[in-house]
């Protein structure tokens, strides 16, 4: 995240659960002081009627609260209802994510094949392979 913030790149919580949920988690990972409220997104709370994901209304939402055409947008998502509402909201790059420490190394591969099946270009199982996505220039290792 603070590379996000470092560089100036706007970035989104775009979510299914609800803002109650998202404070305390976000409170919990000590995360809260990246994500102003404004730049947090609730397909339960944040719509006139919930519309959670796999339809793409809190992805659409949230491009238009942020002043950004949805098809310059990055979505990272661990699920396949994730990648499926990004896809149907035409995200122009999205990243899947099979990197949480309560998923076994052989449920990665499964899960990776799962959402590059729903629609992801690409997949990354550590949060800093993102950095090197982002990047205008290639991240060396």
């Amino acid at each position: 995240m603070s590379y996000l913030r470092d560089n100036a790149i706007e970035y989104a919580l775009v979510s299914n659960s609800s803002l109650q949920r998202l404070s305390a988690c976000l409170g919990a990972a000590q995360l809260t002081k990246y994500f102003p409220t404004e730049q947090i997104f609730s397909a339960n709370d944040s719509l006139p009627v919930a519309r959670p994901k796999p339809l793409p209304d809190i992805y659409l939402h949230a491009a238009r609260c942020m002043e950004a055409d949805v098809s310059d947008c990055l979505a990272i998502e661990d699920s396949i209802s994730g990648i499926k509402a990004a896809v149907a909201a035409g995200i122009g790059q999205i990243i899947g994510y099979v990197g949480g420490t309560h998923i076994s190394n052989d449920e990665r591969i499964i899960r990776a094949d799962a959402l590059f099946s729903a629609g992801a270009q690409q997949v990354i199982e550590q949060m800093q392979d993102l950095i090197g996505l982002l990047s205008p220039t290639p991240v060396l290792r």
